[in-house]
């Protein structure tokens, strides 16, 4: 199994690759200076891409001991070099100091007269790694191959008979699964391919193996098969294996089809009126089961096909349909304490002692309901001493201790691992990086991704975004069950993410042995003190996490993550960052901050800021010496002004600032404000994501952001009237907007958004317009892509439910002072996609009409402050999937309506009913 640094390596070797471009790109003008490292920059490129195939090769490969490990520490360290010479030479590169020619002229020469001495010794750097990469190319070449010595591995999983006490809370799951594996209630006989998913872990095959193995299976089906599917098998392979199960008994005449040649004719006729099963065990790929269904006939006798698979993707390509898809649930607490206590307290007849509880619970907690977890834990525990003291060891040492148990044991270590080798190399390090996140710590997959962009783990593809590109590497890894899905929105849009508790402590040992990160708690620190960080995480707050982290050398420190800034650290943040020199994402995000850090500024290679939730209330003139910062977030802080040197930063793809002026839970015009901007914004061409700025600017304001075509999302506030046409102007230019937030400049001021024929984005999925309308914009009529609309003090006089009850996709509809009328329409059969439905603040409303058919997906109904509105919404016992009705500050004769028997019934079928007065 080829080692972790591989996969680090890989990416530290595609991120110096990247700098040699973007380097040699910015010297096309130097000529001298390109003369003189030219050379240097295009061997050690051809050197790193021979070692990447090398790594490549290897990453497949097994076995080659210790002397392949060796190679790949001093790949790995050599990769490191390059990237911290090259970060050396970013340091001291000149820069765009202005767009007049004389003036950068005369700023570059004298900036080469001060780097000068830096840069050659830079040179000379580059020379001495370009002298050990050589070296490392000519050991490679005379290796030949990569390195294979020793036994190779299938890579596939033991079949392990389960005992019935490691099936515990699988019962109605199982049943389920026989009844399909038999007649299905009469139904056809057709084959039917069935598929279960799950992590690793999760119980899949053990379920399987006891009802492969059973009676009524036994009994019901002619021809067994239960096939592997390893990481490194071919057909062929599968073919010799699939004959001789199938055909158990006559060997001799299998030796004919070795080859492959008439194998499927073989198959066919010898299973002609029999029905058989195949369990194929650990798909990865469509293909895997394919190669297999392809050979076996159907000839309607009931024949059936298991896929066991880690991967959502293979299993929703390989199953009949839908309805044969089975996810493996979690253990729920009852059978995951049940099948603990079988596996520790195995010579007490499964009972817990009193005095063991307590240290019980939290292991079985820690083991989240995966199956695999609690029997290994539970078997470890069962040969320790039965006292607290001993088993509390365990549980604060317990990812240790597994990977280092002896082989009966370590087959959870096997198992995560055989998940984590399978994944692509673009995928390793991205996994690896939840190890720097804080146990039970679920983060926002907007977050995660833009911390990958910022640390350089994602290549562009195409016309997509890196931002899209990471989006699709975080649905791959929970498509393949190693992340967990943590929080979701109404579209199902997975929102936060985590990974399982004993998953990020193995992947914590990974990243100790692989110097990926170094974490910080009040325990103490997963490395050695002594050696150089590459990343830094902090989870502590204590006087002992400081002194740690004092005594880092961190001058070669890419990231810092800052989990645990409170009160202890919090002075300190300054002398800690003066540590740093090329350090490239800071996130700062909730700490305990009420200035902006002085030192921040003189990490100019810095890509990632997040001030996010700190108390920060000024940005310095000075952030303009952060030329590379692609990620500036200043949401929920106190900044209400941003300086003019903002828009140097050429380099800036997110740019959030947001202040929320009251935690008051009604809704309230204004409550979260933008910031004040002075400056030429259509420098940031490269901004994907501008929000709240104020729009009060003037025109010239709205004609440079019409220049921002790249923009994603964008949120405007304090928009005058008279700038109308200027706005619409701008926003022809857009045709990327996923998300837009316009705000009037007052409760009672227009938004005159009538000057655009057509919205010229069809992906347009979030609109959010506050202030007054004339009327509804006729453009949002055509949003067909649109999942959210939020109305806020629109005041209008029609009832916008009359024209927006077409949207084809709206699934959220919030609307607070939207209507200053009676009576709210909600036509038959119209907004047949909507989930939930906010009014508040309808001061005339006296009815809401549901008519047959409208909303038939509605789940959640908020109904605020409408003082006028004494009757609940007609029909709303039609509305059978409503799970939430939500009541505040409603009239008392409302909510006297509410509980009387008279109109109770036509609420009884909602599950949760909650009146609040604010």
């Amino acid at each position: 199994m080829a080692d972790t640094a591989i996969t680090v390596a890989l990416q530290l070797v595609d991120s110096v690759i990247q700098l040699v471009d973007s380097i040699t790109q910015f010297l096309s003008d130097q000529q001298q200076l390109r003369g003189a490292i030219d050379a240097e920059l295009t061997d050690i490129r051809d050197s790193l891409m021979v070692m990447q195939a090398y790594l490549q090769d290897a990453e497949g490969a097994e076995g080659g001991g210790e002397m392949k490990k060796a190679f790949i520490k001093r790949i790995r360290d050599v990769a490191h070099e390059m990237e911290d010479v090259l970060d050396e030479f970013m340091l001291h590169a000149p820069r765009q100091f202005s767009r007049n020619n004389i003036l950068q002229a005369g700023y570059e020469f004298c900036h080469y007269l001060k780097h000068l001495g830096p840069l050659n010794e830079i040179q000379s750097d580059i020379q001495k790694i370009r002298k050990r990469m050589q070296n490392l190319r000519d050991d490679l070449r005379s290796l030949g191959q990569p390195l294979q010595h020793g036994a190779t591995s299938s890579g596939s999983e033991e079949q392990i008979l389960p005992e019935e006490d490691e099936i515990i809370g699988f019962e109605e799951l199982k049943n389920e699964l026989l009844c399909r594996l038999k007649n299905e209630g009469g139904r056809s006989s057709q084959r039917r391919t069935i598929s279960v998913v799950g992590p690793a872990g999760s119980g899949k095959t053990s379920l399987l193996n006891s009802i492969y193995h059973g009676k009524e299976v036994g009994s019901h089906f002619d021809c067994f098969a239960w096939l592997h599917f390893s990481r490194n098998c071919n057909v062929n392979q599968i073919r010799q294996r699939l004959l001789s199960q199938i055909c158990s008994g006559i060997d001799a005449e299998l030796s004919i089809y070795q080859d492959g040649s008439n194998y499927s004719s073989f198959l066919r006729n010898y299973l002609q009126r029999k029905r058989y099963i195949v369990v194929l065990d650990g798909v990865r790929f469509e293909q895997d089961c394919r190669s297999v269904e392809q050979a076996l006939p159907d000839d309607f006798n009931g024949s059936r096909i298991i896929i066991i698979t880690r991967t959502h993707d293979a299993a929703v390509a390989c199953a009949t349909d839908h309805n044969h898809i089975y996810k493996m649930p979690e253990l729920n607490h009852k059978d995951s304490w049940h099948l603990f206590c079988k596996k520790a307290f195995r010579f007490r007849n499964g009972k817990c002692p009193k005095e063991m509880e307590e240290v019980s619970e939290q292991i079985v907690i820690k083991c989240e309901g995966l199956p695999l977890a609690i029997t290994t834990v539970g078997s470890l525990l069962s040969r320790k001493p039965q006292l607290p003291a001993e088993w509390i060891k365990v549980y604060n040492n317990l990812a240790t201790l597994i990977s280092e148990a002896n082989p009966g044991d370590s087959v959870i270590m096997r198992t995560l691992l055989t998940s984590y080798n399978d994944l692509p190399n673009n995928l390793k390090t991205c996994f690896l990086y939840f190890s720097i996140l804080p146990e039970d710590y679920s983060i926002r997959c907007v977050r995660l991704i833009r911390l990958w962009v910022a640390e350089g783990f994602v290549r562009g593809s195409g016309s997509r975004t890196l931002e899209e590109v990471a989006e699709g590497y975080l649905n791959e890894l929970i498509g393949r069950n190693l992340v967990m899905v943590s929080r979701r929105d109404f579209n199902g849009r997975i929102t936060s993410c985590r990974a399982a508790n004993l998953v990020r402590d193995l992947l914590l040992i990974k990243a100790e042995n692989e110097n990926f990160a170094a974490v910080v708690t009040d325990s103490g620190v997963n490395c050695n003190s002594g050696g150089r960080i590459r990343c830094l995480s902090n989870h502590s707050d204590s006087t002992r996490g400081l002194t740690i982290i004092k005594g880092f050398q961190l001058d070669r420190a890419r990231t810092l993550f800052m989990a645990g800034l409170c009160s202890v650290l919090s002075p300190h943040i300054g002398e800690i960052l003066h540590k740093f020199r090329l350090l490239k994402v800071l996130d700062l995000e909730d700490a305990v901050l009420d200035v902006f850090p002085d030192a921040i500024v003189a990490l100019t290679l810095l890509r990632y800021l997040s001030l996010r939730g700190t108390r920060v209330k000024t940005i310095p003139e000075s952030i303009k010496k952060l030329h590379w910062l692609q990620f500036l977030d200043l949401k929920h802080t106190l900044v209400t002004w941003l300086p003019e040197a903002i828009y140097s930063l050429h380099n800036l793809r997110h740019l959030l600032v947001s202040v929320r002026s009251s935690r008051h839970k009604r809704a309230m015009f204004g409550n979260m404000k933008g910031a004040e901007t002075f400056g030429v914004i259509k420098g940031l061409q490269l901004l994907q994501n501008l929000s709240l700025i104020k729009a009060d600017r003037g025109p010239i304001f709205f004609r440079e952001l019409g220049n921002l075509v790249q923009l994603r999302k964008l949120g405007l506030v304090e928009i005058p009237r008279e700038f109308g046409w200027h706005l619409c102007a701008s926003i022809k230019n857009m045709s990327n907007l996923s998300s837009l937030h316009l705000r009037s400049k007052s409760e009672g001021e227009y938004l005159d958004l009538d000057h655009l024929d057509a919205f010229p984005s069809q992906l347009l999925q979030r609109l959010y317009l506050e202030g007054c309308l004339i009327k509804l914009p006729t453009w949002i009529f055509n949003l067909n892509s649109l999942v959210k609309l939020h109305l806020k003090w629109s005041r209008l006089i029609v009832s916008p439910t009359e024209f927006l009850k077409d949207l084809p996709n709206l699934m959220v509809l919030e609307m607070v002072a939207a209507f200053t009328g009676e009576i709210l329409i909600f036509a038959a059969e119209k907004f047949q996609k909507l989930k939930t439905l906010h009014i508040e603040q309808f001061e005339n409303l006296d009815q809401v009409l549901v008519f047959n058919g409208a909303m038939p997906k509605l789940e959640k109904l908020t109904i605020c402050s409408c003082m006028s509105l004494y009757d609940l919404p007609h029909q709303i016992e039609d509305l059978k999937c409503l799970e939430e009705l939500l009541l505040c500050d409603m009239p008392q004769e409302f909510t006297n309506k509410l509980r009387s028997r008279e109109h109770q019934w036509k609420v009884d079928h909602i599950r949760v009913i909650s009146v609040l007065h604010l």
